[in-house]
């Protein structure tokens, strides 16, 4: 199965979830492999998204990465904006291969999830 990293990332949060939630087996052990195989592509994003924002960022007097007054993500220059959000587009796009079979609607029947929710997992089915 092919994904972006994009996918990837905004389904994360609920496959990290249901790790701890008692599943039905064969739902509980594709979450548990897709977690598994999963894991590198994550930290590359991770570990490339934190190499943009120190190209981007904005820098205080001390050389620190300024936060958002909100505390969620760093400050950038209104002049890189365009680079730092192409930049993510870009790494969000990258496609990964994941070796599952999709999940079939009835795997996911019991979960209580939001439409929002089986929007970010629908690539998985």
């Amino acid at each position: 199965m092919k994904v972006t990293l994009g996918i990837l990332v905004d389904s994360s949060t609920i496959w990290e979830g249901l790790r701890d939630e008692k599943l039905p087996f064969k739902t509980a052990r594709k979450v548990f492999k897709l977690t598994k195989q999963t894991a590198e592509e994550l930290e590359f994003y991770r570990a490339k998204l934190n190499e943009i924002i120190e190209e981007v960022g904005e820098r205080d007097a001390n050389n620190n990465l300024i936060p958002l007054e909100d505390g969620n993500g760093i400050k950038v220059a209104e002049e890189r904006m365009e680079e730092a959000n192409t930049a993510v587009e870009k790494l969000s796009e990258v496609e990964i291969n994941i070796d599952i079979e999709p999940f079939e609607e009835a795997e996911l029947e019991n979960m209580n999830l939001t439409v929002r929710q089986i929007g970010m997992i629908e690539h998985f089915m």
